[in-house]
């Protein structure tokens, strides 16, 4: 089973060599995680296909940013009919929603749902769909590899800010409006945090 090595402001950090092994943090749980280099790039020995009965996953930090931008745009995740009842039990207001969602799906084991929170208020009716052109798409995953190359740069954090937070930030860059207000962060000395970074360095 995929454990972390440790923890990072409250994010839990797995390996490169580890999630190559065991698959993407989110099949166990982990709606946010950090991915660390263990060494050189190895290529997937066969045991791992004849073990796991299935491809070795490579992290992609691109296209896991590329999956939540989807998810909190309400476009994409797949949401499984048990999930959209516990939803529908939840007493929410529009303001408060993630929040409310979000302590429904963790006390229900669901945590790996918490980004496509969008998307289970578009099933259930609650918002309408989050409209973006594929040119703004597409500058905004332009704009994601940038910050990508950005972060290079620095020295001063190791680990790449929130995926979730990133995303917030881009589309606010951009002018989009989601449905819902989602929370990047759970603690304010995290935003904090983050918001001097960004400023600084992106």
């Amino acid at each position: 089973m995929l454990k972390p090595t440790t923890f990072d402001n409250e994010l839990p950090v797995f390996t490169r060599q580890d999630i190559d092994l065991y698959g993407l943090p989110m099949y166990f749980g982990w709606d946010e995680w950090i991915c660390i280099d263990s060494g050189p790039d190895l290529v997937a020995d066969p045991c791992d296909f004849v073990l796991f009965n299935k491809p070795v996953h490579r992290y992609s930090r691109f296209d896991r940013f590329r999956m939540v931008l989807l998810q909190l745009l309400g476009w994409r995740g797949k949401v499984e009919r048990d999930v959209l009842e516990i939803c529908e039990l939840v007493d929410f207001d529009l303001s408060n929603v993630w929040l409310d969602f979000r302590g429904s799906l963790k006390w229900n084991d669901k945590s790996k749902y918490y980004n496509r929170i969008p998307r289970i208020l578009f099933l259930l009716g609650k918002v309408g769909v989050v409209k973006v052109d594929s040119m703004t798409f597409n500058s905004i995953l332009d704009r994601f590899k940038q910050l990508e190359y950005l972060f290079t740069l620095q020295k001063e954090r190791k680990y790449f800010p929130s995926l979730r937070y990133t995303c917030c930030r881009l589309l606010h860059e951009f002018g989009i409006e989601l449905g819902v207000k989602v929370d990047c962060l759970l603690t304010k000395q995290r935003k904090d945090a983050l918001d001097e970074f960004w400023v600084k360095y992106f």
